[in-house]
C-alpha cells in the first residue's frame, strides 16, 4: 500500500494532463512476487483513478501472461477488488466500456453484443452472446 512514487507516477501524471489519452490497466500481477495480492497493485490502480477518472481507463487482462502470476479468476476477483470503491456504473466503463469507446469497437462483428444501458444511476454493461 501507500501513495505510488518515482519515475511511473510521475510519466502517467504528465500523460493525465493529456485529454485525449486513455490508460489500460494490464499486466498488474505479472511483476509481483508469488502470494501477490491486491494490496500489491491497489495503489497503482486507485493512482491511475485519481489521474485519469473511471472514464479514461480500460481493464486489461493481460491473459495469458496473467496465468505466470496466478490464475485469471484470482486476477479478476483483485481487480474487481481494487475498483470496489467505483460505483456500477464507473466499474463497468473500466471493464469494457472505456474500450469500446476508445477503439471504436463494433462488438457485434465478433459474435456479441456490449452496451452500457440506462443512466448513470441505473447503467450496467450488458453482454449478449449470439448463438
Amino acid at each position: 500500500g501507500g501513495p505510488v512514487r518515482g519515475p511511473w507516477a510521475e510519466a502517467i501524471a504528465r500523460l493525465a494532463r493529456l485529454d485525449n489519452v486513455h490508460v489500460k490497466l494490464s499486466g498488474l500481477t505479472t511483476p509481483v512476487r508469488p502470494g501477490w495480492s491486491e494490496d500489491d497493485f491497489r495503489p497503482f490502480v486507485e493512482h491511475a483513478l485519481d489521474l485519469f477518472g473511471s472514464h479514461r481507463l480500460i481493464y486489461g487482462s493481460n491473459w495469458p501472461v496473467t496465468l505466470v502470476a496466478g490464475s485469471y479468476e484470482r486476477q479478476w476477483e483483485a481487480i474487481l477488488g481494487a475498483l470496489s470503491g467505483l460505483d456500477s456504473f464507473e466499474r463497468d466503463r473500466v471493464l469494457g466500456g472505456n474500450a469500446i469507446d476508445c477503439y471504436h469497437l463494433d462488438v457485434r462483428r465478433i459474435g456479441g453484443r456490449f452496451t452500457i444501458e440506462g443512466d448513470r444511476e441505473t447503467a450496467g454493461v450488458v453482454a449478449e452472446g449470439e448463438p
